[in-house]
């Protein structure tokens, strides 16, 4: 099974290591890409805002999910970190072009609260 990291160029040597570790400890196909164009441009989170995440993260993923034709993905990202983040469900439906509605997920089917 494909297994997709986006390397958004600021990750800690300890997180490549193991996110290569994992990939061949449980047999997975490990794509990782990065946006290169990005890359040589010099774009960077400390100069550049949200425009960094947009150019590093977000449109390579959209790329990433297209040009592998993806029907259903898993990911990850920590709730407490930005309250955006905690609206997304376990299980998250997105339309046409990646478009994601809060307002239009389905509840939750099970607590997500830490006890």
């Amino acid at each position: 099974m494909p297994w997709l990291h986006v390397d958004s160029t600021r990750a800690f040597r300890s997180l490549i290591d193991f996110r290569d570790d994992f990939a061949a400890k449980h047999g997975f196909e490990l794509i990782a890409y990065s946006n290169e164009e990005g890359r040589a441009a010099g774009i960077n989170p400390f100069d550049r805002g949200n425009r960094y995440n947009l150019a590093m993260r977000t449109e390579p993923l959209k790329t990433t999910f297209d040009a592998g034709g993806y029907d259903v993905i898993s990911g990850g990202a920590r709730r407490d970190e930005e309250k955006s983040r905690a609206k997304e469900r376990i299980v998250s439906v997105c339309g046409a072009g990646h478009a994601w509605e809060p307002r239009q997920q389905r509840p939750e089917l099970c607590s997500t609260t830490p006890a």
